[in-house]
C-alpha cells in the first residue's frame, strides 16, 4: 500500500505493477495517472507545480508566495522557503481549526513556538513511528509526507515529555492547547472561547 495525496489529505492507494509513461517524462502505474494525463502525485514544471482536478489541469506559481515546487516524499508540493510561517489558522467563529504547508529541503520541518510556526532546517525526516516521540526539546506531533510537525516546547517555557504526548510544565502566561501543551502544576488552559485551539496557562479561578 502507499499514501496518496488529494489536495491536503493523505489516503490509502493500492500499489500497481505495470508502468506507463505520463506527461512530464516520468513513469506510473496505470491508476496513478490523473484524467489529465498528469501523475495523481504531480509534477514540478518550470517553478510551477502541476496536478489534475479531475480531468482539468491546475497550475500553481509556487514562486508567487515565496516558495519553490520540489517533491516531498513521493509528492511535488509548492514548498515554503525556511523561516517563513507553515502553519494558518483557520477561524470559523465558533471553532478554529489548523491548515500547514510543506517546508523547502531535506530534513526541514514546520516547528510550533508561541509565536507562530516557521519552516526550520534540520529537524529530520519523519516516519509513523516517530509521531509521539521528542527529538530533544522537540515534540514531534505529526508526520506529512516524510516532514515532521513540530512543538518546541522549549520555547514554550515547558519540556518536551512522550508520557504526556506534548509539551509538559508550561509556566503561567504561556501558550497551551487541549491536547498537546499542557500547563504546568497548579494551572489549567484557560481558552478565550469553547472550541478556540489556543489559550494561556493561568491558575484557576477562584
Amino acid at each position: 500500500m502507499r499514501l496518496l495525496r488529494a489536495s491536503n489529505i493523505f489516503v490509502l492507494l493500492s500499489a500497481c505493477a505495470a508502468e506507463v509513461p505520463v506527461t512530464d517524462g516520468g513513469s506510473a502505474a496505470p491508476s496513478e495517472v490523473g484524467a489529465c494525463g498528469v501523475s495523481i502525485f504531480g509534477v514540478c514544471r518550470e517553478g510551477r507545480f502541476v496536478r489534475c482536478d479531475g480531468a482539468e489541469t491546475l497550475v500553481d506559481d509556487c514562486g508567487d508566495a515565496g516558495g519553490r515546487c520540489a517533491f516531498v516524499g513521493t509528492y511535488a508540493v509548492c514548498a515554503s522557503p525556511v523561516g517563513a510561517s507553515c502553519r494558518t489558522v483557520i477561524d470559523h467563529g465558533s471553532h478554529q481549526h489548523l491548515s500547514f504547508s510543506f517546508c523547502d529541503g531535506a530534513g526541514s520541518a514546520c516547528v510550533a513556538t508561541p509565536e507562530a510556526a516557521r519552516c526550520r532546517t534540520a529537524v529530520g525526516s519523519c516516519v509513523e513511528g516517530d509521531i509521539g516521540r521528542c527529538r530533544g526539546p522537540l515534540y514531534l506531533a505529526n508526520c506529512r509526507g516524510d516532514q515532521a510537525i513540530v512543538v518546541d516546547c522549549a520555547a514554550h517555557g515547558g519540556r518536551c515529555d512522550e508520557r504526556a504526548r506534548g509539551c509538559a510544565a508550561i509556566p503561567q502566561g504561556g501558550v497551551c492547547d487541549p491536547t498537546l501543551r499542557r500547563c504546568g502544576a497548579g494551572l489549567e488552559c484557560r481558552l478565550p472561547f469553547r472550541r478556540a485551539l489556543f489559550g494561556r496557562c493561568e491558575p484557576p479561578p477562584p
